[in-house]
């Protein structure tokens, strides 16, 4: 627990068990927790916080019925007590209810600040413990789904709460095991069909479930912080691989590879260093490493990405903004980022046969080039994708209709015949 706000800590969740306990079933319990209470901690000092937790409780108290307990439930947080509570609904009513104190803004140091709370719900009858678990799930829930949420605690959450401790598990098993795999998407030249880089992709196959997804398993990793360990993994075979395509194969010298870097490896603070040691250990140039970094990362309201990233730079490597369009969509600070190059998110590209959807892409790509920003166009699928990127000047892509990703085999087969018109991506086929 944080050091801020002691007289909501050691007390709190004994008398909320106790108030808990003596209450009349069913009972509904809120946790409310204020969305980014660290930055009013860090803004305004210790004694303002707690300030604002006590107005926040006063307000509280006003929304909510009359006798209802409005108690610290440690930490930051706090909880709403209500007895005899007919059901899951009305606790859901509850909450909306609650959600007016703080619509308001509220004084702190003589300014006025709008704040915004994630609330957890639990109704039920019977353990105290259990209903006060159930609501600490559901909070965490709404913490994950944005500022403001709310989410209410159901057997579905539990379930779904159960099966990421089995895979985290399972992870960090196959982590130690090394049974986490790494495939290879092709970045082909739209016009040549040439491979020019590569993209590194985790890959799982579990003994018991099969494949499972990286929109499964890559969430859990950073949630669980095995992501560093993940990325570290990827990181480093990705760059043993290239370096043993570069020695062996004459149409290797010039490819690049890409590699993802989750928001969590740059708040660690580890990734220079995890970097540092697979271009050393892979005996790579910096410059034949390109990380990956989604748009919201590199516009974090932190100051986290910015020395990272610079730190990054000053190796030599490439950082790519990845899936452009789906954050902020701004061209102006184009030129502010540290970035050597974007990926056009696949948005943009399943819409380009339309007017506006092409002019955004031609507008990206060429403001782009001007800033000497290398484009990929990620989502390529169709023969309608491909013609309209050439036709706006987009000179790279990446997608199923040019290659899936393969292994590093079926890779290695590519760029050995590099040379030969044959072995390129047969790109005007129909």
């Amino acid at each position: 627990m944080d050091s801020a706000s002691r007289r909501l800590a050691l007390p709190a969740r004994p008398a909320l068990l106790d108030r808990l306990r003596a209450a009349s079933a069913p009972v509904g319990v809120l946790l409310v927790d204020i969305d980014r209470f660290r930055d009013v901690r860090t803004a305004y000092g210790l004694p303002a916080a707690d300030a604002l937790l006590d107005a926040l409780a006063a307000r509280l108290t006003a929304a909510v019925r009359p006798g209802d307990a409005v108690l610290p439930a440690g930490g930051d947080a706090i909880a709403v007590v209500c007895d005899g509570l007919g059901g899951a609904w009305d606790a859901l009513e509850l909450a909306r209810r609650a959600a007016a104190a703080w619509e308001a803004p509220f004084v702190l140091a003589g300014e006025e600040v709008f704040v915004s709370a994630s609330t957890g719900v639990a109704h039920g009858a019977g353990d105290a413990d259990e209903l006060l678990r159930r609501a600490d799930a559901a909070l965490h829930r709404a913490r994950e789904r944005g500022p403001g949420g709310v989410e209410l605690y159901d057997d579905a959450l539990r379930a779904g709460a159960r099966a990421r401790v089995r895979v985290a598990s399972d992870l960090r098993r196959a982590l130690a095991d090394g049974d986490l795999d790494v495939c290879y998407q092709p970045i082909v030249d739209l016009d040549t069909g040439c491979v020019r880089g590569v993209e590194a992709l985790a890959r799982w196959t579990h003994a018991t479930r099969g494949a499972v997804s990286p929109g499964v398993f890559i969430p859990v990793a950073e949630a669980t912080g095995l992501i560093g360990a993940l990325g570290r993994h990827v990181l480093m075979t990705a760059c043993r691989q290239l370096a043993a395509w570069r020695a062996e194969l004459p149409g290797a010298e010039d490819v690049w590879m890409a590699v993802n870097v989750s928001p969590h490896q740059i708040a660690g603070g580890e990734l220079p260093g995890d970097v540092k040691a697979a271009l050393r250990a892979s005996d790579l140039p910096p410059d034949a490493l390109a990380l990956e970094v989604i748009e919201s990362a590199m516009l974090d309201d932190s100051d986290a990405p910015g020395p990272v990233l610079a730190l990054l730079r000053s190796l030599g490597v490439r950082i790519v903004l990845d899936d452009f369009g789906t954050g902020y969509s701004s061209l102006s600070y184009l030129r502010r980022l540290p970035i050597d190059g974007l990926k056009l998110d696949r948005s943009f590209i399943d819409g380009v046969g339309h007017p506006d959807a092409a002019a955004v892409v031609e507008a990206i790509v060429g403001m782009s080039t001007k800033l000497g920003l290398l484009v990929t166009a990620e989502g390529v699928e169709t023969r309608e994708h491909l013609e309209r990127l050439r036709a706006l000047g987009c000179t790279l892509g990446q997608g199923y209709m040019l290659a899936r990703p393969l292994p590093a085999d079926a890779v290695a087969e590519l760029l050995r015949r590099a040379g030969a018109p044959q072995a390129r991506i047969a790109l005007n086929e129909s």
